[in-house]
């Protein structure tokens, strides 16, 4: 898993950047649904608005099936990066869902076609 992590209008603290690792720790467990031999990139960028104290940060994972995004703001950056982060394990649990969903819909429809004669 590749990780990028990008910074406008500030400086990368190495504190930032734990704090970016134990979150990025985070989703790649929840990363199980995909393959190990698959490629998953996930970006990270994080911006300070130059005339006050508000802070962006942005991040996509990038998935061979699916890309998923999220968007946060707030004043104090740890936050928004916390916020962002929290916003894509959630998301990442509606894909996990749809697709043991999807698993489970398709081994159903394997089963009826199974003929059991005189068992």
């Amino acid at each position: 898993m590749r990780v990028d992590t990008s910074f406008k209008n500030m400086k990368a603290s190495a504190i930032l950047k734990s704090i970016v690792e134990k979150n990025v720790e985070k989703i790649s467990r929840r990363l199980k649904v995909v393959k190990k031999e698959e490629a998953v990139h996930i970006s990270v960028h994080i911006e300070k608005n130059p005339h006050k104290e508000q802070f962006f940060c942005w991040a996509t994972i990038y998935m061979p099936t699916k890309v998923i995004t999220a968007k946060r703001s707030d004043n104090d950056v740890f936050s928004a990066v916390n916020n962002v982060f929290s916003a894509l394990s959630k998301q990442m649990e509606r894909v996990k869902h749809r697709i043991d969903r999807h698993l489970v819909k398709k081994n159903r429809r394997s089963f009826k076609n199974l003929r059991v004669d005189n068992i």
